[in-house]
């Protein structure tokens, strides 16, 4: 990330006083790459996509943590409740294979964004299944970009059941989250998704419950998937290096059209 994050959304970190900052997330495996299309090693510095060795330390930090034994805790909502989200949700379903691993090499791309639509960080996903450590990357990422008093409301369309997987974590031990930021992030499910939740989801997690949210529906990764939609078909076949560079161009685009119409907000 080479941005500085008040240039990205002047609306959400170019403030005086800090309150909870809304980030967005969610992956669209419509950004698969076919193997065959081949690749290079990537020659530039891409402005929002978090690199691969950062993504890969996370994964083998998770990968470390769940081989330890979870600390007993008080679910905030019946364990049965998270137990029926993560069963009937693609995205809480690591094992489930999206694409073809003999022919695709990456199956998809993540994107966290600020309450605004603004693109703040973008992950390349090369594992069949949507797995945790791309949002704990993002996180972490944000984390360097506000103070130290400064809390995060992350918005994620199965944020019950991430929310419950940190909170199984032994703090004391080996945290996914580094020591003392995990009291600092709090979950809501995107508006849309909530309705498909468990009623006590929708209740504890939907953003209109929320105090401080006002009329945010924490959809603008939808927004923002439906603004580079035309890239779909263009980067599957490009080399994967072409393919990180296209992208993360048009989300430059996107973004200062974005910062520009910052004003017609009213949240």
């Amino acid at each position: 990330m080479t941005i500085e994050a008040s240039e990205l959304s002047p609306a959400c970190f170019g403030l005086e006083t800090w309150g909870r900052p809304l980030s967005e997330y969610d992956g669209c495996f419509s950004y698969q790459h076919l193997k065959s299309a081949g690749d290079r090693p990537i020659s530039y510095d891409p402005s929002y996509f978090i690199s691969k060795d950062k993504v890969d330390t996370v994964r083998a930090r998770i990968m470390n943590t769940r081989s330890k034994k979870p600390r007993p805790i008080k679910p905030s909502i019946p364990q049965e409740a998270i137990d029926a989200c993560e069963a009937s949700w693609d995205a809480a379903n690591e094992k489930k294979r999206k694409v073809d691993p003999k022919r695709h090499d990456a199956s998809s791309v993540f994107v966290m964004t600020c309450r605004h639509s603004q693109v703040l960080f973008l992950c390349n996903i090369d594992t069949p299944g949507e797995r945790q450590q791309c949002i704990v990357a993002c996180l972490e990422e944000v984390k360097d970009l506000i103070p130290l008093h400064a809390k995060i409301l992350q918005a994620y369309d199965v944020g019950c059941v991430m929310d419950h997987s940190l909170n199984l974590v032994h703090f004391f031990s080996y945290p996914i989250l580094s020591a003392g930021f995990r009291e600092r992030v709090s979950f809501v499910i995107n508006a849309m998704h909530s309705f498909g939740h468990q009623w006590v989801c929708q209740i504890v997690y939907s953003p209109c419950l929320r105090r401080g949210l006002c009329l945010t529906n924490a959809e603008g990764v939808e927004r923002f998937w439906s603004r580079i939609r035309k890239l779909i078909g263009i980067t599957r076949n490009q080399w994967n290096l072409h393919r990180i560079w296209m992208i993360d161009q048009y989300t430059a685009f996107v973004n200062e059209e974005g910062r520009e119409n910052l004003g017609s907000w009213i949240h």
